[in-house]
């Protein structure tokens, strides 16, 4: 099949963008030993984790380096070829659905249903890929990007527990499912009538046209620190298990979630007799003087929430968008978020974060990779809470 398109690694998309981050919460209870010569009996109750992969397995400590170990497993799966021609893009908490229009330069929805595929659509093609993934060994940092939380690692410390010193990480990904739009469904949606009206003439969109979807299971080695004992609870959408022997944990997804898009570029012609055509994504021009920083908000909430971000971000002397961006609350992080897009972008992005916590102590950093203008960061508030 043909398919020209770039696959974006998804969530917090584990979004999507703006789409809407997970936290996981331990539950932790404290167990006393009254003597030495008692031994805590294993939990039976439930299987142990996988084991920590051998050390010959290779070990990724670049966040972009995984990602394009995973475009490449999928472009050989997709297309066949050994070489991929898309780019991969962490998503944690999820990711826009198949038909979601973007803007080119910014990973913001332009139109979220004019250009979706109806339901059931037979154009959209889902295949099972039970072995698409290996195990992959990588360091905390990458894992973070990826959707490990900080907090599990704060929860095991209060717990008298922590990861061991310099240990991998290991994440498998199991159930994992493939959904593609096809050549001819796509261009059928971009012609719909819905679809035309919110393109505009000679402007290039990238269009949401395929998803990856997988249960992520991340282990790693633990430490005993004190008397302490973790309780294994199910947390949200999330599985928490410590080993019968105490040496390892598990944090897994309950159910699939989409943490890979595929997307390709949808360049308007001039006028409506002319074919749009779609292509995988490019890169847009690097400008001379930096990128901008963008600052999106829910839109439930007041404009004064945005507009304060605004100007402690321009006290630092940073070039910002005076227009605060204003994003359904379906499509917002449930925790704030500064989002860069290339790695020489980082410390850039952390001066940012220690502006955005005077505010919002919370706010995390995440990596994203999908082509943007040198220097272009965005921030994102939290959502409003029902």
């Amino acid at each position: 099949m043909n398919v020209q398109a770039s696959i974006v690694f998804t969530n917090k998309i584990f979004c999507y963008r703006s789409v809407s981050v997970i936290i996981l919460v331990l539950l932790i209870s404290v167990l006393q030993f009254s003597g030495c010569d008692k031994k805590r009996q294993p939990d039976k109750s439930a299987p142990p984790p996988s084991p920590v992969s051998p050390a010959n397995v290779n070990l990724f400590s670049s966040f972009d380096s995984f990602n394009e170990a995973l475009a490449k497993r999928v472009t050989d799966r997709i297309t066949g070829k050994p070489i991929p021609d898309f780019l991969v893009l962490a998503l944690p908490g999820g990711a826009y659905p198949v038909g979601t229009l973007l803007r080119q330069s910014q990973f913001i929805p332009v139109a979220a249903s004019a250009c979706q595929p109806l339901a059931n659509d037979k154009e959209v093609i889902s295949s099972s890929a039970p072995t698409l993934f290996p195990t992959y060994a990588m360091t905390r940092k990458v894992a973070g990007n990826i959707g490990l939380d900080e907090s599990v690692f704060d929860g095991l410390a209060k717990a008298g527990l922590s990861a061991v010193q310099d240990s991998s990480v290991n994440l498998s990904i199991s159930d994992a499912t493939i959904d593609v739009w096809t050549d001819s469904g796509v261009t059928a949606g971009l012609s719909s009538d819905s679809c035309r009206k919110v393109l505009e003439p000679r402007i290039t969109y990238r269009l949401v046209r395929g998803l990856v979807k997988g249960k992520r299971e991340f282990v790693f080695g633990l430490n005993r620190t004190g008397r302490a004992d973790l309780t294994v609870l199910k947390i949200a959408n999330f599985n928490a298990e410590v080993s019968g022997d105490g040496a390892a944990m598990k944090i897994s997804d309950t159910r699939p979630e989409t943490f890979v898009i595929i997307v390709s570029e949808v360049t308007v012609p001039p006028t409506k007799t002319e074919q749009i055509k779609v292509a995988a994504p490019s890169a847009p021009p690097t400008p001379t003087s930096g990128g901008k920083i963008y600052v999106q908000q829910d839109s439930s909430y007041s404009p004064a929430n945005g507009k304060k971000i605004v100007e402690l971000l321009k006290e630092q002397k940073l070039d910002v968008a005076s227009l605060v961006e204003r994003i359904p609350t379906s499509k917002m992080p449930s925790s704030p978020q500064v989002r860069y897009f290339r790695a020489e972008d980082e410390s850039k992005a952390a001066q940012v974060l220690d502006t955005l916590k005077k505010e919002y102590p919370e706010a995390k950093l995440v990596a994203l990779r999908v082509p943007a203008p040198a220097g272009q960061l965005e921030v994102w508030l939290p959502r409003a809470k029902n």
